[in-house]
């Protein structure tokens, strides 16, 4: 079960997406509802890699809440993880929208820097909460 605070978190980080903006406050709490974790994290491990494809119910959507993500991507030829391009130090910051909306192999691999605890969202949860939503905004 999730504090208020860490709903709190969630729910600040998700309306910040494009993916999450337009849904309606039940919508988005159904979403926060079905976030798994706080999964806590040693440093230098990996949390997801350049071109793995991602489950249904494999954590495709990760939201950090505390920590150091460092962001690499190895071009044709370049031993793997590749470059840093990125790090994710911000409380909220979320990645792997791809991998929900278009079932793609991940673009780049995501290794911890330091101890991180991140919360996830699996693509067959977004599909049934938040497409699901949008339908029914529709109708």
């Amino acid at each position: 079960k999730k504090t208020k605070t860490q709903s709190k978190q969630i729910s600040e980080a998700l309306s910040k997406s494009f993916l999450f903006s337009s849904l309606s406050p039940e919508s988005l709490q159904t979403v926060i509802d079905a976030t798994f974790g706080p999964t806590k994290l040693k440093a230098k491990q990996t949390v997801i890699a350049q071109g793995d494809s991602v489950a249904p119910n494999s954590p495709a959507l990760f939201i950090l809440e505390k920590g150091v993500l460092g962001v690499f991507k190895a071009t044709d030829g370049e031993s793997a993880p590749g470059t840093q391009v990125f790090t994710y130090d911000k409380k909220g910051q979320t990645f792997g929208e791809l991998a929900l909306l278009y079932n793609c192999p991940r673009a780049a691999t995501v290794i911890t820097q330091k101890e991180s605890v991140l919360w996830s969202l699996d693509r067959e949860t977004f599909n049934h909460c938040v497409k699901g939503a949008h339908m029914a905004q529709r109708a």
